[in-house]
């Protein structure tokens, strides 16, 4: 037949088993020990399983959030011990922690604007339009109730100011209203609130440029000429 088969001496190992040639030069593979190998695949197979069952009910463990450390929740935790406490305006608009519940409530404080409001808002952003020439974009409606108002609107201005006005029941409310929003101040730098009667603005200059801060005097001014 020509070749004898001897266990060779070297060549490539493939798991189990071992590409070798024999003197004649034909390939060939080697199985040694072939009875052990069988054992340790069976053995790796069972210990494999009994992991997979072991850790098939246990749940992922996931790391705190870096957001969560007494570090990071300072301002926030500081900004809401110093804030009055203040009762939702609209009680029976939904819970205000679900979706669901925040679009109840923005409708609830829509059709629950307080009667003889003065300014309104609608009266607040065509002065400002009107007497300061500013263009306010984007207007919508945005939620009342973390300030005690009864309805709040939003605008933004060419220079990238953020206004914001809010109707209150009355005075008294109103001026809970720019306490508690005056309390997040130390953290959005260039905003300030003023209160006319029941009503109240809120003027944020998110750029720092000399065009930002003549639009916001002028808006200031345009309020509280009302």
């Amino acid at each position: 037949m020509g070749g004898s088969i001897d266990p060779p001496a070297q060549g490539k190992t493939r798991g189990c088993v071992r590409d070798a040639t024999d003197s004649g030069g034909r390939a060939y593979v080697f199985m040694p020990k072939l009875q052990h190998c069988l054992r340790s695949l069976l053995v790796a197979s069972v210990a494999t399983a009994f992991v997979a069952v072991g850790c098939k009910d246990q749940k992922p463990e996931i790391a705190a959030s870096p957001l969560t450390n007494a570090t990071a929740s300072a301002p926030i935790a500081a900004a809401t011990s110093a804030a009055p406490s203040i009762s939702p305006a609209t009680p029976n608009g939904g819970d205000p922690n679900d979706l669901a519940g925040l679009f109840a409530k923005l409708e609830s404080e829509k059709t629950n604007r307080p009667a003889g409001a003065n300014p309104t808002v609608e009266k607040v952003f065509d002065t400002i339009s009107g007497k300061s020439g500013i263009a306010l974009d984007d207007k919508k409606q945005i939620a009342g109730f973390p300030v005690g108002a009864r309805y709040c609107s939003k605008a933004v201005t060419k220079t990238d100011i953020h206004v914001v006005t809010c109707e209150y029941m009355d005075a008294a409310a109103a001026k809970k209203g720019v306490e508690t929003a005056s309390v997040t101040n130390k953290y959005l730098k260039r905003r300030e609130v003023v209160q006319l009667r029941a009503t109240t603005l809120s003027i944020h200059q998110t750029a720092e440029t000399d065009a930002a801060a003549a639009d916001a005097k002028k808006i200031k001014e345009a309020f509280l000429a009302l």
